[in-house]
């Protein structure tokens, strides 16, 4: 009877590592896949004088003051830049095919169409 237990519990001694081992990497791979990917140098040193300001077309709602901060915000977090230096320039509302923005591989399970913000 005891050498029973003894393998009951060598096998869960063994097996519970492996699972948890396994969920850390399934887990690590996706929070991976959701980074932005990194900003090309020639968007980074661009400053407010060397674009253009775009005027937004007619009869188009305007960017919501949430959503202006939180691309401002993630623009920051990535740049390094201030607020100061960072606009802004153009933002349209939109419907992307999938939660993936469109950017999802085969493999990738991604939700169904999704309205947003495009800004930049």
């Amino acid at each position: 009877m005891k050498t029973r237990t003894n393998r009951r519990h060598r096998w869960l001694y063994g097996a519970v590592p492996t699972i948890i081992g396994g969920l850390f990497i399934v887990s690590g791979s996706s929070a991976s896949s959701l980074q932005p990917p990194p900003w090309p140098a020639e968007v980074l040193s661009l400053t407010a004088t060397d674009v253009p300001v775009i005027e937004p077309p007619v009869n188009t709602p305007s960017l919501p003051e949430a959503v202006s901060q939180a691309v401002l915000a993630a623009a920051i977090e990535v740049s390094g830049l201030t607020a100061e230096e960072l606009t802004v320039l153009a933002s349209t509302q939109q419907t992307w095919p999938d939660g993936c923005l469109g950017l999802g591989d085969a493999e990738e399970i991604c939700t169904m169409a999704l309205g947003g913000w495009l800004a930049g």
